[in-house]
């Protein structure tokens, strides 16, 4: 349908015929106070799927995996079971099909899937909710849900790869930091038990904590906490770190950030409380 456009006034005298489409914008653009070098101007449409990230339901594990940028086992099993929940709706996932799920992205099952599991569950990614009911059964924290979404840092990766050094014949050198090398480190400390008061190393390894935490150093590496130790005479690997912290990592007295350990309030507490108990 055509329409006959007319303008007149102030020297103008317009008169021409076109649709009703073209109509309504001459009418619109006399009827607003904007400048012209503003009405001429058009953004560009935005393709608004461009705009938002791509739902973890619509990749592959593959590329669910590349994007995340996981590198260890842990953060693979991290990636690879809440991509499962993702597609299936659940909760949780069953450490029974991460061998699947390793076969879909191309790669084995790692060998000691217990070690990693323990480690993606230290590292905060993800928790066994009921392991007397549901064993072998994980829950991906909010943590790690948002780690997987904005991809493993590389730096954090490469703050890894710095804080050891490998010598020619491949025996891995571990790297104290300096100001742990300052710390005149003593046994006893004002209103905590002895060092040697505490029979379990795991404990003795919260003390450590707790000494760092009053010298002003809030966080410490494995190699921190062996060397502290080994200057109590003491001997805490770093291989075995892990399996001796299990227990108060459950308990919520230390936390864990990149590869560095903290202890939290109820660790101090309940260090505090062992004087009482003397």
């Amino acid at each position: 349908m055509s329409v006959t456009v007319k303008i007149e006034g102030d020297g103008i005298n317009f008169n021409f015929t076109t649709n009703i489409s073209k109509a309504g914008q001459i009418i619109t653009f006399l009827g607003t106070d904007q400048s012209a070098e503003n009405l001429s101007y058009t953004q560009p449409e935005l393709n608004s799927t461009e705009l938002l990230p791509t739902p973890m339901k619509s990749k592959t594990p593959r590329q669910a995996l590349i994007e995340s940028r996981a590198s260890t086992n842990s953060q693979k099993i991290a990636v690879l079971g809440y991509y499962y929940c993702e597609v299936n709706n659940l909760q949780t996932f069953p450490r029974s099909e991460l061998k699947t799920l390793f076969g879909k992205v191309g790669e084995a099952m790692p060998k000691n899937i217990h070690r990693d599991l323990k480690e993606a569950v230290l590292a905060n990614y993800l928790y066994e909710e009921n392991p007397k009911e549901k064993p072998d059964e994980y829950l991906i924290t909010e943590f790690g849900k948002e780690t997987i979404k904005k991809g493993f840092s590389i730096e954090s990766q490469a703050t890894r790869k710095l804080s050891r050094s490998v010598s020619k014949k491949g025996v891995v050198k571990k790297i104290i930091s300096e100001e742990v090398k300052k710390l005149e480190i003593v046994n006893t400390l004002e209103g905590f038990p002895n060092y040697w008061s505490l029979g379990q190393k795991g404990e003795r390894i919260l003390w450590l904590l707790m000494f760092a935490e009053k010298n002003g150093i809030t966080l410490l590496s494995t190699a921190d906490v062996e060397y502290m130790a080994s200057r109590q005479r003491d001997n805490i690997p770093t291989r075995s770190f892990m399996a001796l912290t299990e227990t108060i990592y459950k308990r919520g007295y230390i936390t864990k950030s990149e590869d560095k350990y903290k202890i939290l309030q109820p660790g101090i507490d309940f260090l505090a409380l062992k004087v009482k108990e003397e």
